[in-house]
């Protein structure tokens, strides 16, 4: 398929049949030509249209007329009859963009060329400035349009062709069209109606029904921490204008609008005009604890997890939820931030202020480091995988841990009238099926509902540590000292025990009651058991006893392998993939080179950074990666530069790219900092007591069976301490590379990277 062939939208479907027993190949069928139907498409506000002249005029005369109702309900009215004139102002001025920008260009070029014959003629020079001024405005509008619908952010001031970004929306149409799928009786369809009937079918089951739970048990939310007065009282405190226009005007201008079709930018360059309204729309609600239908209403995007043989299962749901809602739920969260803190366990390392995913990860490869030896103390894993674990929670369980944890009744309704007023469309290629009425489930793109998800699995933490005390339980390895039965980054949990049948069995008793509670269940075809220090039969036993499979090493926990022993080049695989799809996805010929090295800065080396912030990155792989930045800059050609002159500072002649080796260096010194100054972190007092054994960082020796990241740490350390002539003035240097409390691994990677600079090995 050539770039032709996607120019002229020409669509096309494979679906490969299962191999039959007397036959070594598959069947497959081809649909060329799909019939992709349009029909009747929402409303959806660009961004291009606030750069008309008009466009002032066209909201003044459809805004200010006198409605009847709440602020809510007049907000809304407004809104709506806003679209009719914007769509005429789309067709007439911006319809076909990018044929009237190609002919804006045209007229440019030619009354330019009379200017030429004709160089002292003033109507001439006035109709070149005219056609000047109309070719740059339509050029900019397209290029926007173009960027907007690509959503290539990344390239907002490097590359101004707008080849590149048409490349991008013709790519991302095929990705996100959803041309056939298996149905639930296990036959594929590429009927459009049947993919959509498909679709509200399973999304009415998943969020339009519930079933009957446990209440909860209140002593186990009292057994932990609970909101003191003073941050109870904060959480309701008056709504200031300021306040609600800052999380405004916090939206990005480009995220996805909502059922009604407007961006944060629409509302952000005419807050004089509508300011006044969404105000008291967003206080209306705070006041009365009542949210519109149409302001709660959701549309569902689905984005796509396979490319194979897809169900309606294998598609993640994103909420697109209007601004007002946005800006309702933003404050809620803003409110409810700086409680959690004390409220969530540390095993808990999402959306906690002051916690990192990778220190969890850290914990879960210590751990498992060594399972795989003879002569080991029984130990066991569970990684658990919850079934569809945001969309089933149950809404009576989510309520009442809000109250028993102490957040004050009207926090909680306002909460409550947010997520149990909600109601859903779904979104395939580009057109709304369905109307559903949610009854359980928090939405994935709702500002609170990660906030309210962690709260959620609080009272699974609080369950554990209530179970750990019973004496037919035991600790995992260098874990009683801490108490640690479970590491946990949102849903994604490892729970932890010795490796006997007793001490498991609490944990999953543990599992089972909080899944009758909260609704929340097992998905054991992506859970596993891992055991180690065991003989045959009595592994053999537990397993027998259990429902979860036994996993094989290296397993991947929020992205990242954990193995036993030294991670194999081949497990970077996933990393290697996902940077290779990144260039397959963007066409480097319509790419000039400042875009090309745009994006090896902000996404090639943006996707890899969490790799090497978690892990001490082998060399080959380091080297890989360097490639295939090398490959896309010159466009597979000879390189003209050498690499090494590329990574130098824009101020020494190169590009300011990072070097991968010194790169890697410089993100693992957080972690080399963070143990440094978090004492109170799980992660770092597990080193201290495992590790440091009462010395400081600085001044610990690893030995020759710890850790390969503990190493890398103290040669990190080690290097960083050949640049300074004792260990107070490193601290002194590094204490001041902190931006925002955070070490700056820019200013790190500066000066690890002298010596690379200078050719010093």
């Amino acid at each position: 398929m050539n770039s032709l062939w996607s120019a002229n939208n020409i669509t096309c479907n494979t679906h490969f049949f299962e191999m039959e027993v007397d036959c070594d190949h598959c069947a497959s069928l081809v649909t060329i030509g799909h019939n992709m139907r349009v029909g009747s498409r929402p409303f959806k506000f660009f961004n291009m249209w606030l750069k008309h002249e008009v466009f002032t005029n066209i909201l003044t005369n459809h805004w200010f007329q006198d409605l009847h109702g709440t602020p809510q309900f007049r907000l809304a009215c407004k809104l709506k009859r806003l679209k009719g004139p914007l769509k005429e102002l789309n067709y007439n001025a911006f319809g076909h963009i990018s044929e009237k920008a190609k002919a804006a260009n045209i007229e440019y070029k030619r009354v330019h060329a009379l200017l030429l014959l004709s160089p002292l003629d003033e109507d001439i020079k006035n109709e070149v400035a005219l056609a000047k001024k109309s070719a740059l405005y339509l050029k900019k509008v397209e290029e926007d349009f173009f960027r907007k619908k690509a959503k290539a952010n990344h390239l907002f001031q490097s590359d101004r062709g707008t080849k590149y970004f048409h490349s991008i929306v013709r790519k991302n149409v095929v990705k996100n069209s959803i041309m056939s799928i298996k149905l639930a009786n296990g036959y594929p369809t590429t009927s459009l109606d049947q993919v959509g009937c498909e679709f509200v079918s399973f999304y009415t089951d998943l969020f339009g029904s519930s079933d009957p739970n446990v209440e909860i048990d209140p002593d186990i939310i009292l057994s932990g921490k609970c909101i003191d007065s003073s941050k109870a009282t904060e959480v309701i405190a008056p709504i200031s204008d300021i306040e609600i226009k800052n999380v405004l005007f916090d939206i990005g201008d480009n995220k996805s609008p909502g059922p009604d079709g407007y961006t944060s930018a629409f509302f952000k360059h005419n807050w004089d005009i509508v300011g006044h309204d969404v105000i008291l729309a967003v206080r209306g609600f705070f006041n009365s604890g009542k949210l519109l239908k149409q302001t709660n209403h959701t549309v569902v995007a689905l984005i796509p997890k396979t490319s194979h043989d897809p169900s309606a299962a294998d598609f993640r749901p994103i909420s697109c939820t209007n601004v007002i809602y946005k800006v309702i739920t933003k404050i809620i969260a803003s409110r409810m931030i700086p409680c959690l803190p004390e409220l969530i366990d540390p095993s808990q390392g999402a959306f906690i202020d002051g916690r990192l995913m990778l220190d969890n990860v850290f914990i879960a490869q210590e751990l498992v480091k060594g399972y795989t030896r003879k002569r080991m103390s029984p130990r066991s894993m569970i990684k658990v995988d919850l079934r569809k674990a945001y969309d089933t929670i149950s809404w009576d369980f989510l309520k009442s841990v809000l109250l028993t944890i102490g957040f004050p009744t009207r926090f909680v309704q306002w909460i409550m009238e947010c997520v149990s007023t909600s109601s859903y469309s779904i979104s395939i290629n580009g057109i709304l099926h369905g109307h559903i009425k949610g009854k359980r489930g928090l939405r994935q793109g709702d500002p609170m509902s990660p906030l309210l998800f962690v709260v959620c699995l609080e009272y699974f933490s609080r369950l554990l540590h209530m179970r750990n005390k019973v004496s037919s339980f035991k600790f995992h390895p260098k874990c009683g000292k801490l108490n640690i039965s479970h590491v946990a980054y949102a849903d994604d949990r490892m729970l932890f025990s010795r490796g006997d049948y007793p001490s498991i069995k609490v944990l999953i008793d543990a599992l089972e009651q909080f899944g009758t509670v909260s609704g929340l269940r097992v998905n054991f075809d992506k859970s596993n058991i891992f055991l180690g220090g065991l003989v045959d039969h009595d592994l053999a036993h537990i397993l027998d006893l259990i429902d979860f499979k036994e996993g094989t090493f290296p397993v991947r926990y929020v992205g990242i392998p954990l193995a036993p022993l030294k991670i194999a080049v081949a497990q970077y695989a996933p990393l290697l993939e996902s940077i290779t799809n990144f260039i397959t996805a963007w066409n480097t010929k319509s790419l000039f080179y400042a875009g090309r090295v745009k994006l090896i800065k902000s996404v090639i080396q943006g996707v890899h950074s969490f790799w090497l912030q978690a892990l001490p990155i082998p060399k080959t792989v380091l080297d890989r990666i360097t490639s295939i930045c090398r490959i896309f800059l010159w466009g597979c050609k000879f390189a003209r530069v050498a690499w090494a002159d590329i990574c130098l500072p824009k101020e020494e002649g190169g590009l300011g790219i990072h070097d991968n080796r010194v790169w890697n260096s410089a993100l693992l010194a957080k972690t080399l900092w963070n143990i440094h100054i978090k004492k109170d972190n799980l992660w770092v007092r597990w080193i201290h007591g495992v590790y440091l054994n009462g010395k400081g960082v600085w001044e610990f020796t690893p030995h020759k069976r710890d850790s390969q990241l503990i190493k890398k740490i103290a040669r990190i350390r080690d290097q960083i301490l050949s640049h300074f002539a004792n260990i107070h003035d490193a601290v002194t240097f590094l204490n001041g590379c902190q931006i925002n409390g955070k070490l700056s691994s820019a200013k790190v990677y500066n000066l690890l990277g002298m010596k690379v600079m200078f050719g010093i090995k």
